[in-house]
């Protein structure tokens, strides 16, 4: 139908899609020769976006074929069009994608150097974020002042109404102005109803930009990762290499990649399957128990019967709450810990259970640097603006309660998250 209409952008979107229905069915030669013609489509149109999203498809086609060296080219010209089109979440895709090429291709240094690359870029685009988000909070502050006046205007109208009362008065009194009294009356009534009319229009539009408001600030919240958990991980592929542990590094280098690709695709949604939730945190605790295998072991438990497929939560939601369990409970035992996460239907809410017997939240809150602290307090704000917001703008009620595991030794976290279901 696109190629009868000659409407070439969606002839070159429909070959992209049945390109990756060839890719799930790993139809690697029908899948290149779908995504070529398509790429060549949008080269004539001109398209930079999609010029820049074939090369990149192509590459991770040939990533796929374990054919790394064929892959780096066109993952190359990718990141030279987002350069020219200043488009950086796609540029930070095509840079992890490229890093995860010269993995493959046995070129250790350049895939670093590329994902340290990848990592400043992912910086700017949070602190891009986090401008927009003040840019924001600054146009909240206005709205808030136009509030204001619009509850003046609320009552200089409530004194408006006993003004007509006394005019009514005052006409029963004197019948022989009743004419200029009337002419009067009707053109205040006009007046009373333009501002109320007005008045009606301004709230709802500050609702409206309020709303939007909260959005932007969620869409920014919800893409936000631990950055010492980046830069830690990448010191960890740094050490495997240096210590010529290669099939350790590429393993760790590749899961790492995937829960990049995991996190960066759910933090676009405001809810996501439960089931992505689950195959992000799975891979989160992987990679931290393959830093840390001396310091603890899990469990992760999903109750039988719950169905991961059909039911929506926040996407990044439970990770901070079984890191700060890692990195300021279980790190510092003196022996190996454990944590458990259990999800579970409790009546018409999901039920996240995340426990450690790690040294408890007294203990660890004495131990912690300055920049623990912050960065703890940070992210920690992070979530309850979250879920404050969440809760205010899709009218639901997640509740977190967090309490002492052992409370007589104050030792042990046990955080529980109550998520109503959402369908």
């Amino acid at each position: 139908m696109a190629k009868k209409d000659n409407n070439a952008n969606a002839y070159s979107n429909s070959l992209q899609q049945q390109s990756n229905i060839y890719r799930n069915k790993k139809q690697y030669k029908e899948e290149l020769g779908l995504r070529n013609k398509a790429l060549n489509i949008d080269i004539q149109t001109d398209n930079k976006h999609a010029i820049a999203e074939g090369n990149l498809e192509i590459g991770n086609s040939y990533i796929e074929q374990n054919m790394a060296a064929k892959a780096i080219p066109y993952i190359n010209k990718s990141i030279e069009i987002t350069e020219e089109t200043g488009n950086l979440e796609q540029k930070s895709i095509a840079l992890q994608s490229l890093s995860a090429a010269y993995s493959k291709n046995q070129q250790f240094n350049l895939a670093l150097d590329v994902y340290r690359k990848y990592v400043e870029t992912v910086d700017v685009i949070y602190k891009k974020k986090a401008e927009g988000i003040k840019a924001t909070m600054q146009l909240t502050a206005t709205l808030n002042r136009k509030l204001q006046r619009l509850d003046l205007i609320e009552k200089e109208l409530s004194i408006s109404d006993k003004t007509v009362d006394l005019l009514k008065q005052e006409q029963q009194v004197n019948q022989r102005g009743l004419r200029a009294r009337t002419t009067l009356n009707f053109s205040f009534g006009i007046a009373f109803f333009v501002l109320i009319i007005t008045a009606l229009v301004i709230y709802r539009n500050n609702l409206q930009k309020r709303r939007a408001n909260q959005m932007l600030a969620l869409k920014s919240l919800r893409s936000q990762m631990n950055p010492h958990f980046i830069y830690n991980s990448l010191n960890s592929v740094n050490s495997y290499i240096s210590k010529n542990d290669e099939k350790t590094a590429n393993k760790y280098l590749s899961d790492f990649s995937r829960l990049m690709r995991v996190v960066m695709e759910n933090s676009k949604h405001d809810f996501i399957p439960l089931a992505s939730e689950i195959e992000a945190l799975k891979l989160y605790l992987n990679l931290e128990h393959t830093r840390f295998a001396d310091k603890f072991d899990y469990q992760f438990e999903v109750e039988n019967g719950l169905d991961v497929d059909y039911f929506q939560i926040p996407p990044m939601l439970i990770q901070p709450f079984i890191e700060n369990a890692i990195w300021h409970g279980l790190r510092y035992r003196d022996t190996k810990g454990f944590l458990k996460v259990l999800l579970s239907r409790f009546g018409a809410f999901l039920s996240i259970i995340i426990e450690d017997d790690g040294i408890g939240r007294k203990k660890s809150e004495a131990i912690k640097t300055k920049y623990q602290k912050e960065h703890v307090s940070t992210g920690l704000q992070n979530i309850e603006n979250r879920i404050k917001i969440i809760n205010e703008l899709y009218r639901v009620e997640i509740g977190v309660k967090i309490e002492d595991l052992d409370r007589d030794a104050e030792t042990g976290t046990r955080i529980n998250i109550l998520i109503p279901v959402q369908k």
